[in-house]
């Protein structure tokens, strides 16, 4: 199971436990660069397989139609997909850190 889906399920309640939010911040943030890397072959394998579909077509609207169509594309969104979700996911984590560091600091306050 990912990261992403363990936060989506709430497993081990990790939502309220800093620790492992911690944790997994510091893994996603050690996995940007390789998705980063994917998405730039991914980019270049599209340019590629575009260029090849231009000469065969008579506009750049059609090699864009056309592309949208092949596997290359699919890959190439997919990719671009991974890595916005792996930033959006640690955007929400360093929030809800920071959430949790305020509500401990309240109850810390509460408690003295």
């Amino acid at each position: 199971m990912t990261i992403l889906e363990k936060i989506q399920r709430n497993e081990n309640n990790c939502l309220d436990n800093p620790s492992l939010l911690s944790e997994y911040l510091v893994i996603l943030c050690s996995h940007i660069i390789e998705a980063e890397n994917k998405k730039t072959i991914a980019d270049i394998e599209y340019a590629k397989e575009w260029s090849k579909l231009r000469i065969t077509l008579e506009s750049d609207k059609q090699a864009d139609m056309r592309i949208k169509q092949e596997k290359v594309y699919i890959d190439l969104k997919a990719t671009e997909a991974l890595c916005k979700t792996i930033l959006e996911t640690i955007r929400a984590i360093k929030k809800r850190l920071a959430f949790l560091m305020v509500e401990y600091n309240e109850l810390t306050l509460r408690s003295n």
